[in-house]
């Protein structure tokens, strides 16, 4: 009966734009001497995930939701992905998807060739296990 019950649907979470929120996110992030200023709907949103408490109750489900819109753009969104998970979602930290998206985020780096030593220092440590030899 409650197969296609819409109140059997979660609700989105986090707005249908993320992937480019955590684009500009990631790039500032990364580098805030070169990068944009992220926009003042990226910048509402980190505001707003810092007070929400139904996103701190469904904590997993955002984190899914920053996984899809990460992977679907790609590049610097995995690198705010993490961004954001670590500094919202500490709980989330070491989970599958959290572990996925860090490696996107590493593999990015790699393909941009990025110098190691501009890397901080758990990118660096992650960096050695996943590309042993090049740091």
């Amino acid at each position: 009966m409650g197969f296609f019950n819409k109140s059997d649907r979660r609700r989105q979470l986090l707005p249908a734009d993320l992937g480019g929120m955590l684009t500009e996110y990631g790039h500032y992030d990364f580098d805030a001497s070169i990068a944009p200023m992220p926009s003042n709907d990226t910048i509402t949103l980190l505001s707003r995930l810092q007070i929400d408490t139904e996103v701190r109750e469904r904590s997993a489900d955002a984190v899914a939701e920053i996984k899809g819109a990460a992977i679907g753009e790609g590049g610097w969104a995995t690198y705010g992905a993490i961004a954001l998970i670590d500094a919202f979602f500490p709980e989330q930290v070491g989970s599958a998807t959290y572990e996925e998206l860090y490696e996107k985020r590493l593999r990015y780096l790699h393909d941009l060739a990025v110098p190691r030593n501009s890397l901080n220092i758990n990118d660096q440590t992650r960096w050695r296990q996943l590309f042993p030899g090049e740091l």
